[in-house]
């Protein structure tokens, strides 16, 4: 039985693109939670929510994010996507563990 050796060539490739969709995650987390559950300076996220539904759902919000935080980075749309739901992941986790 042969053993199976991995490809270098696609472990460089897939490294990066798993670092961009931690870090680009991250960012869609923080910015969504700011936006949704902290006041900000003068109270200027609050008066935000008090202003539509979009602005207090995490789910919601975290979707627009995502697709600004992979149009800033000149990446596909999709890319937005899996950045959201990897933020909502990580809320889950920050719900349940850290509060």
């Amino acid at each position: 039985m042969a053993l199976i050796k991995p490809n270098l060539m696609s472990l460089t490739r897939i490294i990066p693109i798993m670092f961009d969709l931690i870090i680009f995650s991250l960012i869609t987390w923080r910015v969504t939670h700011l936006i949704t559950e902290e006041n900000g300076p003068d109270d200027i996220f609050v008066k935000l929510r008090e202003k539509g539904y979009i602005f207090t759902c995490f789910y919601c919000l975290s979707v627009w994010t995502g697709v600004a935080v992979a149009l800033i980075f000149s990446q596909n749309l999709l890319f937005g996507l899996a950045y959201s739901a990897l933020a909502i992941v990580i809320n889950v986790l920050h719900d349940k563990y850290v509060l």
